[in-house]
C-alpha cells in the first residue's frame, strides 16, 4: 500500500525531478517507508511505499521490467498475485512482491494483466518502447487516482494533496462540484471539488500518447450479473456463499506485517472475525470504538465476539472531553472532504498505535446482502410503480399534503421522488441518497450541481431484481465515492490499510448473479445470517441494526459547536453560497430543530473546514 505521482509530456528532466519530489512530500504519510523517483525526458514517476509484502529493499519504486521495456509505480494489493506467478514462472524475480507480478504480466501479455487482477490497485506504466504512459485504477474504485490533462501534459496523483504541489493545479473551487456536495454530501467520479481535476473511473484505464488521452473500460459492473447461471437450491447457495468468503478472507491474511480486524459488534464485522481467527487462532487482534452514550454503543457485543474467537481485542472509548480535538485532527487529515471517514481515522490510528498496519473490515457487506433501509424501501417502490401514470402535478401535491402532515427527512424524500417527471429506478433512485433536494438547494448555493450519481444509475437495466439493482446503484454511487474513499484516505493519513473481504471480485460477481429470490431482505441480510449465523453470538444478529456512526446530534450541540461555527463562518465567504440561509440552518439545528438531522448541517461545516484549510477560492 503506497502512493503514487507523475507527470508525462514534460522534457525537462531536472524540473520533472523537482515537481516529482514535492508531489511526493505533499503524501508522504501514505508511505514512510521508501520513495523513490524515476525520470527521463518525456516521463516522471514517483511512489511513497508503505511496505506489506517483501520488506526487502527489493520491492524499491518505481520498478522496472528486466527486459527494460516497462517501468511503472504501484499503489494497492493484488490478492491473485501467487496465482498469476505460476502462470508466469518464467520471468526472472528478483522479489517476492505483487508489483513484479504485474510487471512479468506486463512481458507476457501487455496491458491484458490489467483485467486478470483481482484486489485494490492504481497503477502507473510507462511503456519505453512506444512512449506511452497508462493508468488504470480497480475494478470498484478500492484505491483513488487522480488526473488532470492540459496543453498536452499529464499529471496525476493518489491524492489532491499531490495535484495540488506539482504546481500545475489552481486552490480553484469547481461551483457545480460544491453544489453537488450540497445536495449528495460527495462528489461522484469521475468529477473532484477543485475544478480541471478529475477521478479516474473504478475499472477503467486511461492512455496517454504525444499530449493525447484515451479511455477505455476493462470492466463493466453490470456485466456480473450474468457471470454465474445460479438456479439453487437454497443450500447450495449457502455453502458457495460461504467458500467465496472464506477465500476472500483467506486471500486477504498475506501479509508480512502484523495484521488485525476491525469489529463493530454488526453482522458484517463479526463475520470476518470469526473467519479470520480460523486462520490465526488465538492471534488476531480486533479493535472497536466505543462510546459513553448508551444508544451508539456496541462495545459489549463486539467483546462478547472477541471473547468467543479469542481475539485479542482493544476497545477505544470516546469521551465528549476528548471528541473535539479527535474530529479536528481528522478534519486535518481529509484529503478530499467526507462526512463520513471520522470513525475510520480514529480507529485507524488507534490499530496503528497497537502495532498493526492492516485490518480486515466488514466493508461491502450490507451493499451486497441488502443490509440498508433503502433495500426494502426499493421493493416497496416497485409495488408502487403504478404512481408513474399519475401526473406529476397530482403527485407532487399529495407529496407536499405529506410533507406539511409528517415533516422530515422521510417526507422530503418522498416529496423530492414525487416531483420527479418520470417514476423508473433511474428517477427515484438517485433522491435515497440524496441530503438537500433541489428546492432547498437553490436557496443555499446559486451554481446548479452534477448529476452524474444519477446518471450511473440511469444506465442501470431494470429487470425486476430491485434487489440486485440497489446493489449496483450502491457500488456505483454510495461505496466509492464516500465509503472507500473515505476508507483509503483516512486510514492511510496515519500509513495504515484495509482490506474487504465482501468486495471480493468472486464474491461480488457471484451475489449480483443470484435471484432476488435467494437475498431475502427479511430479516436484514437473510442469506449472510442464514450462512454463517450458526457461527455468531444470537445478540450479533437477533437485535435493530445500529449503523457505525458517532453520537453527532448530541457532540454538534455540546463539545464541538465552537468547531462547527468556525466551519460554517468560512463557508460564508464563498460568493455563490447564500451564507445567511447556512448560518440560519445551523442556529435551527442547534436549537433542537427535530426536522433538521445532523447530516444536513454537518456537510457545511465540513466543507467550510476544507475550503479554509486549502485556501480554495472560486
Amino acid at each position: 500500500m503506497c502512493g503514487i505521482n507523475g507527470i508525462v509530456g514534460l522534457e525537462d528532466t531536472f524540473r520533472l525531478n523537482d515537481r516529482l519530489v514535492h508531489m511526493n512530500n505533499a503524501i508522504r504519510h501514505r508511505g514512510p517507508d521508501d520513495r523513490g523517483i524515476f525520470t527521463t525526458p518525456g516521463c516522471g514517476l514517483a511512489h511513497v511505499r508503505l511496505s506489506i509484502i517483501d520488506l526487502s529493499a527489493e520491492g524499491h519504486q518505481p520498478m522496472h521490467s528486466h527486459d527494460g521495456r516497462y517501468t511503472l509505480v504501484f499503489n494497492g494489493e493484488i490478492y491473485n498475485y501467487q496465482w498469476l506467478k505460476k502462470q508466469l514462472a518464467d520471468y526472472p524475480y528478483k522479489s517476492q512482491t505483487d508489483t513484479e507480478v504485474i510487471l512479468a504480466g506486463l512481458c507476457r501479455w501487455g496491458l491484458d494483466i490489467i483485467p486478470k487482477l483481482e484486489g485494490m490497485f492504481a497503477v502507473a506504466i510507462w511503456d519505453h518502447q512506444s512512449q506511452t504512459l497508462t493508468l488504470a485504477r480497480d475494478h470498484l474504485g478500492k484505491k483513488p487516482l487522480y488526473y488532470t490533462h492540459a496543453d498536452g501534459k499529464l499529471i496525476f496523483s493518489s491524492e489532491i494533496r499531490g495535484m495540488l504541489a506539482s504546481g500545475w493545479v489552481q486552490h480553484t473551487l469547481d461551483p457545480q462540484a460544491l453544489a453537488e456536495f450540497f445536495s449528495w454530501q460527495t462528489v461522484h467520479a469521475p468529477n473532484t471539488i477543485l475544478k480541471g481535476v478529475k477521478q479516474l473511473m473504478p475499472g477503467m484505464q486511461l492512455s496517454w500518447h504525444q499530449g493525447t488521452i484515451t479511455r477505455q473500460r476493462f470492466f463493466e459492473l453490470q456485466d456480473g450479473r450474468y457471470k454465474f447461471k445460479v438456479t439453487g437450491p437454497y443450500e447450495r447457495v449457502k455453502k458457495d456463499v460461504n467458500k467465496l468468503l472464506h477465500d476472500a478472507v483467506e486471500k486477504r491474511m498475506v501479509s508480512d506485517v502484523p495484521l488485525g480486524a476491525f469489529l463493530s459488534g454488526g453482522i458484517d464485522s463479526s463475520i470476518v472475525v470469526a473467519l479470520a481467527s480460523s486462520f490465526r487462532p488465538g492471534e488476531l487482534q480486533t479493535f472497536n470504538i466505543g462510546f459513553q452514550e448508551e444508544a451508539f454503543n456496541e462495545a459489549a457485543i463486539a467483546a462478547q465476539v472477541a471473547r468467543k474467537f479469542n481475539t485479542r481485542h482493544t476497545e477505544i472509548i470516546l469521551t465528549p472531553q476528548e471528541i473535539e480535538q479527535d474530529v479536528l485532527r481528522a478534519l486535518d487529515a481529509m484529503d478530499f472532504p467526507t462526512t463520513d471517514g471520522v470513525n475510520t481515522y480514529v480507529v485507524s490510528g488507534a490499530a496503528k498505535r497497537a502495532g498493526i498496519t492492516v485490518a480486515l473490515s466488514g466493508l461491502g457487506g450490507d451493499e451486497l446482502f441488502g443490509g440498508y433501509w433503502m433495500f426494502p424501501l426499493a421493493q416497496r417502490m416497485q409495488q408502487l410503480s403504478f404512481l408513474g401514470k399519475m401526473p406529476t402535478p397530482l403527485r407532487r401535491m399529495f407529496a407536499d399534503w405529506y410533507r406539511r402532515l409528517k415533516p422530515g427527512t422521510r417526507a422530503d424524500k418522498l416529496y423530492s421522488i414525487m416531483s420527479r417527471p418520470g417514476f423508473s429506478f433511474g428517477e427515484w433512485y438517485p433522491e435515497l441518497r440524496r441530503i438537500t433536494d433541489e428546492e432547498r438547494l437553490a436557496g443555499l448555493i446559486s451554481a446548479k450541481p452534477y448529476h452524474t450519481a444519477a446518471e450511473a444509475v440511469s444506465n442501470i437495466k431494470t429487470e425486476g431484481r430491485v434487489v440486485t439493482e440497489v446493489t449496483l446503484a450502491e457500488l456505483q454511487t454510495y461505496l466509492p465515492n464516500i465509503l472507500l474513499r473515505d476508507s483509503d484516505q483516512m486510514a492511510m493519513a496515519h500509513a495504515f490499510e484495509i482490506r474487504c473481504p465482501f468486495l471480493d471480485l468472486q464474491l461480488l460477481e457471484y451475489v449480483l448473479s443470484l435471484p432476488d429470490a435467494f437475498k431475502p431482505l427479511k430479516p436484514g441480510k437473510k442469506l449472510l445470517i442464514d450462512t454463517f449465523g450458526h457461527l455468531l453470538p444470537e445478540e450479533v444478529y437477533n437485535r435493530p441494526k445500529m449503523g457505525f456512526t458517532f453520537p453527532w446530534e448530541e457532540w454538534l450541540r455540546g463539545p464541538m459547536a465552537s468547531l462547527a461555527e468556525e466551519g460554517i463562518m468560512a463557508l460564508k465567504e464563498i460568493q455563490v453560497v447564500n451564507g445567511h440561509e447556512v448560518e440560519q440552518l445551523w442556529h435551527r439545528f442547534r436549537a433542537g430543530d427535530k426536522t433538521l438531522s445532523w447530516a444536513r448541517v454537518w456537510v457545511y461545516i465540513v466543507m467550510g473546514h476544507y475550503i479554509r484549510r486549502n485556501k480554495l477560492t472560486l
